[in-house]
């Protein structure tokens, strides 16, 4: 399997080149959360279209299936074989990107020497609020579409 600018590619035996996808991905990060290692990174597709931030697990490279059902968007479409889902994750990982340790849950964080607090868009440390988190936060759904009671209202004051 080999990469072009916009997609992926593999050589028949004729010798002609046989898109399998029509995107490519650009890993920005690796983030080790508790469910697994999962990619951060840049999608480009063959039509000009970007996804930044896309996001795929480890179990994304197990199969096409997976593949397909971690993929961004419509636009970014795969129909090469397992195997070349598995070219697919050696040519993601061996690009050389930072690791970092991660969690899907808000709130208290310890591992190793990081002991923080974390919450969507900051991360509380001792010092106070960190301006570089060492913690990758990865909500399991869209932050900005939940609804908080007291969102948009104002302060409340209590008698």
């Amino acid at each position: 399997m080999y990469e072009d600018a916009y997609c992926y590619y593999t050589v028949t035996q004729r010798g002609e080149a046989k898109a399998i996808s029509s995107f490519t991905f650009t890993p920005t990060a690796l983030v080790e959360t508790e469910e697994g290692e999962v990619f951060l990174g840049d999608v480009r597709t063959d039509k000009g279209a970007e996804v930044e931030g896309a996001r795929l697990p480890r179990r994304a490279f197990n199969s096409r299936k997976e593949l397909l059902h971690h993929l961004p968007s419509v636009h970014t479409q795969w129909t090469g074989s397992d195997n070349n889902v598995q070219g697919l994750l050696r040519a993601v990982a061996r690009r050389a990107v930072p690791r970092l340790p991660g969690t899907t849950t808000l709130g208290d964080f310890k591992r190793g020497a990081h002991h923080v607090w974390v919450a969507p868009g900051c991360t509380i440390g001792k010092e106070g609020f960190l301006a570089a988190s060492p913690v990758a936060y990865l909500a399991e759904w869209d932050d900005a579409r939940i609804a908080h009671p007291l969102r948009g209202r104002g302060r409340r004051r209590l008698p």
